[in-house]
C-alpha cells in the first residue's frame, strides 16, 4: 500500500554546501516524490534571435551527488534552427549536444564531477526569432537515485 508522505530532500547536505536554506518539499506518494526531486523541468524559457543569444542556468547538486544530467527541449517548432545545452562543472570539463528541430529532445547529457556547481548553457544553431524552450536537469547518485538540487537562471538572452 502505498502512503502518503512529506518527503523533504537533502536539507542537511545542502545545508552543509551552503546552498540554501530550505530544502525542496514535496507533498504526495513517495514514488511520486522521488521523481520530483529527481527531475526539474525549468519553466517555459525564451532565447532571443540573436545567433549568439546563450541562456546559463546554475545547478547546485547536493551531497550524494554523483552526476549532473541536462537535456532541451525545443518549443519552436521546425524551423531551421536547432538548441544546443551544454553541461559544465567547476573544474572546467564540459559536455554538449545539439537538438533536433522542433520538439525534440536533445537526449540526455551527463556529467560525473559529484556534489557542486554546474552550469547548464542553452543556445542555438542560428539567428532567428524568439525561440520557447525548457531545459530538463536533475542530480543523481551513480545509480540514478534522486539527489536534492537547487536552480536559478543567471543569464538571460
Amino acid at each position: 500500500m502505498k502512503r502518503n508522505k512529506l518527503l523533504v530532500a537533502g536539507a542537511a547536505a545542502l545545508s552543509v554546501l551552503g546552498l540554501a536554506s530550505t530544502a525542496v518539499i514535496v507533498l504526495g506518494q513517495e514514488e511520486e516524490a522521488t521523481e520530483a526531486a529527481r527531475e526539474h523541468v525549468t519553466p517555459l524559457s525564451q532565447l532571443g534571435p540573436a545567433a549568439t543569444a546563450t541562456d546559463v542556468w546554475s545547478l547546485q547538486c547536493g551531497l550524494g551527488t554523483s552526476r549532473a544530467r541536462a537535456d532541451v527541449l525545443d518549443l519552436g517548432g521546425v524551423d531551421g534552427r536547432r538548441f544546443i545545452v551544454t553541461l559544465t562543472d567547476s573544474h572546467g570539463r564540459a559536455v554538449s549536444r545539439t537538438g533536433n528541430d522542433g520538439g525534440a529532445s536533445s537526449l540526455d547529457i551527463l556529467l560525473s564531477s559529484g556534489p557542486g556547481n554546474y552550469l547548464v548553457y542553452v543556445s542555438k544553431t542560428s539567428a532567428g526569432t524568439f525561440e520557447n524552450y525548457n531545459s530538463i536537469v536533475h542530480c543523481e547518485t551513480s545509480i540514478g537515485g534522486a539527489v536534492a538540487h537547487n536552480i536559478m537562471l543567471v543569464q538571460n538572452q
